[in-house]
C-alpha cells in the first residue's frame, strides 16, 4: 500500500514543473565529470603552486620548521582559492570554448584568494602550528603567478589543442604540396611569393637542382632535396602534389 502511494505521488510530480526543475538540478554525467576533473586538477595545481613557491623562496632547501607547517598552508590555500573559484562559477565553464572572460574570472578569483591567504596567514601568525613558521610575504606573488599559469593553462589547453589540430588539418587538406625544379633566382622568387601570400594554396616542399654546390642548402627555409634524377624518390618520400619548373627556357627543354 505504501509503495502504491509513492508511485501515485511520483506520477503527479511528473506532470508538475517541479519535476522538470528537479531533473535540471541533477548534473548530467558529462557535466559532473568535467566539474570533477577541474576540481581535482585545481587541488593538485594549487598544492603544486604553494610547494613550488616555498621551494623557490628557499632556493630549493625548505627549512625543517617550514616543512612541518607547509601542509597546513597548502590546506589553507586550497580552502580559500577553491572557494573563490567556485564563487566565480569556474567549474561550470565549457572546456572547449574557454574565452578571455573566463581567464579574467580566474585572475579575479586568484587575486582574491591570494589576498585572503595573506590576510588569514597574518591573523594566524601567533597560532600553532603557524607560530613557528610565519608565512613569508614574498611567496604570495610567486604563488599567485604559478597558480594563474597552471590553472589558466589547464583551462585553455583543450581549446588550444583543438584549434591547433583544426588548423593543421585544414592546412593539410587545402594546401597543395609543390616540388620546385631549379633552385636559382626564378625558384627563389617563386618561394618568396608563396611565403608572402598567406592565402596561397601552395605549400613548397623542396627544391631539386643539378648543381652540386646547392645540394642540402635552404632557400627561405625550403631545402634542396636532391637532383632531377632523384625526383621519383623525392615524390615518393614526401607529400608532393605538383611539380613546378623554375628553369630558364634552355634548361627546361631537358626536363
Amino acid at each position: 500500500m505504501g509503495w502504491f502511494k509513492v508511485n501515485k505521488m511520483w506520477k503527479k510530480l511528473k506532470k508538475m514543473k517541479i519535476y522538470k526543475n528537479f531533473l535540471n538540478v541533477i548534473p548530467r554525467k558529462p557535466v559532473f565529470t568535467r566539474r570533477a576533473f577541474f576540481f581535482i586538477s585545481d587541488i593538485l595545481l594549487i598544492s603544486l603552486a604553494i610547494y613550488a613557491s616555498f621551494w623557490f623562496r628557499f632556493n630549493g632547501i625548505i627549512p625543517d620548521h617550514y616543512k612541518k607547517t607547509l601542509p597546513y598552508y597548502i590546506l589553507l590555500a586550497l580552502f580559500l582559492k577553491l572557494s573563490f573559484l567556485v564563487l566565480y562559477n569556474l567549474y561550470d565553464i565549457s572546456w572547449r570554448f574557454v574565452s578571455l572572460d573566463e581567464l579574467i574570472k580566474i585572475v579575479k578569483a586568484l587575486s582574491l584568494g591570494s589576498l585572503a591567504l595573506g590576510m588569514t596567514s597574518f591573523l594566524l601568525r601567533t597560532v600553532m602550528p603557524f607560530k613557528d613558521a610565519p608565512f613569508p610575504r614574498s611567496i604570495l606573488l610567486v604563488d599567485y603567478i604559478f597558480s594563474f599559469i597552471l590553472i589558466g593553462s589547464i583551462r585553455i589547453s583543450k581549446r588550444v589543442l583543438l584549434e591547433g589540430l583544426k588548423s593543421a588539418l585544414k592546412m593539410k587538406k587545402e594546401k597543395v604540396g609543390i616540388l620546385i625544379i631549379g633552385a636559382g633566382s626564378t625558384g627563389e622568387q617563386i618561394i618568396r611569393e608563396m611565403i608572402r601570400n598567406k592565402n596561397s594554396n601552395y605549400l613548397p616542399i623542396g627544391f631539386v637542382d643539378d648543381d652540386p654546390a646547392k645540394q642540402g642548402i635552404k632557400i627561405h627555409g625550403i631545402k634542396v632535396l636532391g637532383k632531377r634524377e632523384d625526383i621519383p624518390q623525392i615524390i615518393k618520400n614526401n607529400e608532393i602534389d605538383e611539380v613546378l619548373i623554375a628553369l630558364s627556357s634552355a634548361h627546361s627543354k631537358d626536363v
